[in-house]
């Protein structure tokens, strides 16, 4: 899914490119301009906000049920003909959550903020007029940091016990695979099956096993467990929302007398380090195995022509029978580099030599230098 604002163009760009990928528009902006679009005479009904915001933003609708609510509250407000509110209504299909529940993740992702935060955490690692090196280094600080904070919140999986509502088995047993975050959103919806649903019905064959169960707000919704597939699914469909299981169903794995959740019914984004890594290693050494036998059964000694095929791709041109071109013969270096003596030496280069060496005293004028008695006169004027 992607997440952008109202912008025509996009809409239709995405519709034709990524044919795949469902379209969503940015719930914020949209409300945004809520009080912008409404008329003036209804600027300071608080009601007419918090009815709009109750509608739109609610996750157990159905499509039909937000309809229906939807035009309840601009008949009563008198808002039926405002272009604005008629426009969202008819693309209530782009933005609405009711028409997302089916969606995985949909009522998770409603606005562009997850983007927009990515974009803010890169910003304090990177810089505008940054060169290729410089933003490749600073992106990898940035992953570095994300690792490392990655990194702490495993250990404190492995190490914390998060405290518990209840005596319920099935609570202990998904502290141990959720994360902490994860496993307090889950904890909430074990408290709401113990403390505010009720069974209100109960229905059974051969096939099915259908619960009516009935929450806070006294509404009903339907449990169905299929006995031959083992598998639990609800009304409210939350599961399919957000990957975690509803109060619901918790009250019926309760009145079933389960003491452990399913395997099925944990999404790998939300266990623990340990536990969703096992799974990948299992997936991935099965893998490997099925590579080396592959491998195994098609290996062999490869040919000399095999050999010259990739300079034969590469050149496209046949390898020569006879090799002309021989290494030139090696002539003699100039300069510091050369062996010979007879390179001539410079007036500077003897100055230095003649500097290092050590100083001596000439025995007709009783200087210490450079020179001697045969050649006292001389060298001592030069």
């Amino acid at each position: 899914m992607i997440v952008t604002d109202q912008d025509r163009g996009m809409r239709a760009a995405i519709r034709d490119v990524l044919v795949d990928t469902k379209h969503r528009w940015c719930m914020w902006h949209i409300m945004l301009k809520l009080t912008d679009k409404i008329p003036r005479r209804c600027l300071e009904n608080e009601e007419l906000k918090k009815e709009i915001s109750a509608c739109v933003w609610s996750e157990v609708l159905e499509p039909e049920e937000f309809e229906d609510s939807w035009m309840g509250i601009m008949e009563r407000y008198e808002l039926l003909h405002v272009e604005w509110f008629v426009t969202m209504f008819d693309d209530r299909e782009m933005w609405v959550p009711a028409y997302f529940r089916d969606f995985p993740m949909g009522s998770l992702i409603r606005t562009t903020s997850v983007s927009e935060s990515e974009n803010s955490f890169y910003k304090t690692f990177t810089r505008p007029r940054s060169n290729l090196v410089e933003f490749i280094m600073n992106f990898d600080h940035a992953l570095a940091a994300q690792r490392n904070s990655s990194s702490k919140l495993d250990y404190m999986d492995s190490t914390i016990i998060p405290p518990f509502s209840s005596q319920l088995v099935l609570e202990k047993h998904a502290a141990t695979k959720y994360t902490d975050h994860m496993f307090k959103r889950v904890q909430r919806e074990i408290v709401d099956a113990l403390h505010h649903c009720s069974t209100d019905g109960l229905l059974k064959d051969d096939v099915l096993e259908i619960s009516t169960i009935k929450d806070k707000y006294s509404k009903s919704w339907v449990v169905t467990y299929t006995t031959s597939e083992d598998s639990y699914s609800c009304s409210c469909k939350l599961f399919g929302r957000e990957r975690i299981l509803c109060s619901h169903i918790f009250l019926v794995f309760k009145n079933r007398f389960l003491k452990v959740i399913p395997d099925k019914y944990f999404h790998v984004s939300y266990m623990k380090k340990f536990d969703a890594d096992s799974a990948i290693i299992d997936l991935f050494s099965a893998g490997i195995d099925e590579l080396g036998k592959s491998l195994m059964t098609r290996i062999h000694e490869p040919s000399s022509g095999d050999k010259d095929k990739p300079v034969k791709d590469f050149y496209f041109a046949e390898k020569p029978a006879v090799v002309r071109v021989q290494p030139p013969s090696v002539v003699s270096t100039k300069g510091s580099k050369s062996d010979s003596k007879s390179r001539l030496v410079s007036a500077k280069e003897k100055a230095i030599k003649l500097n290092s060496k050590p100083l001596r005293q000439c025995k007709k004028c009783g200087e210490f230098g450079h020179h001697d008695s045969r050649n006292c006169g001389r060298q001592k004027g030069k």
